[in-house]
């Protein structure tokens, strides 16, 4: 019964290993470390099952393949850290003339807060409150954007004073 135990490991092993060459050929670094990080997931468990390991340590292990595994995903999805990473590849959109304030006249300034020709201070405050709270760059706007909304709403609190 061993040398048939001992015959099918090896014949499991070898094509195992086979198709973990072939696999890590077209796929590289990410699939080695998938496939160690279930292995060792597996050996754990394995290992819990036959009362070796404590249950609590493996699952704890596992947590942390889970963790590591899950880590670049979190990552992506936190804002702050987005916008760092904007910031770090340089945005094309800033160099571009329009957003400067000196290029912004009068009706360009209402169009883009959405206000109409005899307007008020309280309502260029308030155009410019809602439009920010859609395109603030802490949330995920841009920074294009916000500077030439920041720049009507100035504009237009030096014309409409009162």
């Amino acid at each position: 019964m061993r040398i048939v135990l001992l015959l099918l490991f090896a014949f499991v092993a070898y094509y195992g290993w086979k198709w973990f060459v072939r696999e890590y050929s077209l796929h590289g670094r990410p699939f080695l470390v998938k496939t160690l990080l279930i292995a060792v997931a597996a050996l754990l468990l394995v290992l819990a099952v036959a009362g070796r390991v404590h249950w609590v340590g493996a699952a704890l292990a596992g947590l942390l393949a889970l963790i590591r595994m899950a880590l670049p995903i979190a990552i992506k999805s936190l804002p702050f850290l987005m916008k760092w990473r904007q910031t770090q590849a340089g945005n094309a959109e800033s160099s571009d003339v329009s957003a400067t304030p000196e290029a912004l006249d009068e009706a360009t300034a209402l169009a883009t807060l959405g206000l109409q020709k005899p307007t008020t201070r309280e309502a260029i405050i308030i155009a410019h409150k809602r439009i920010m709270q859609n395109i603030h760059p802490d949330k995920g706007g841009s920074d294009l954007l916000a500077s030439q909304v920041n720049a009507a709403k100035a504009l237009l609190l030096k014309l409409y004073p009162e």
